[in-house]
């Protein structure tokens, strides 16, 4: 259920497809996360094992992890004034970069069928940052956007976020 939530809020945003950002109307539920969220794992599972597609998922959060740390020192840098509620100490993040980067490696070196996950997982990096953050919608990719949220909010019972 929280997994959907993230989706939902990337819809919100416009990092994912808006057709995330819906509702349910009465329930105020993320029903069409919920529905593409369960429909991807089923398709996971269906394509390999719950085993594997947990090692993948973690593969893939020690990637991620390993880009939070590093930002520690990012944003340090480059907002050095910024109100922080709490400090990280400066060696945990240094630390625990050292450890992400090892729990990537060597599984790298283990089984090479992780470079799989790896081709799967940097397009989405490279779609995002030339769609989503440098906001280059193009057209049809709107239009197809918009058609999805309309025939999904006919089908699920779904408005958009003001529906409460």
């Amino acid at each position: 259920m929280t997994a959907s939530r993230v989706w939902f809020a990337g819809g919100r945003q416009g990092h994912l497809p808006t057709v995330l950002a819906l509702l349910h109307r009465e329930y105020a539920t993320p029903i069409v996360s919920l529905m593409a969220q369960t429909a991807l794992t089923c398709v996971c599972i269906a394509i390999g094992t719950l085993e594997s597609l947990v090692d993948a998922f973690s593969f893939i959060a020690w990637i991620i992890y390993v880009g939070v740390f590093i930002s520690v020192y990012i944003l340090r840098r480059k907002e050095p004034n910024l109100k922080r509620p709490f400090k990280v100490w400066v060696w945990l993040p240094a630390f625990m970069t050292i450890i992400s980067i090892f729990l990537v490696i060597v599984p790298l070196i283990q089984q090479p069928l992780y470079f799989l996950i790896i081709v799967v997982y940097v397009p989405g990096v490279v779609v995002y940052f030339l769609l989503v953050r440098n906001q280059t919608y193009c057209t049809r990719l709107r239009q197809l956007n918009e058609a999805i949220a309309d025939v999904s909010k006919h089908l699920f019972n779904a408005a958009e976020e003001s529906c409460g």
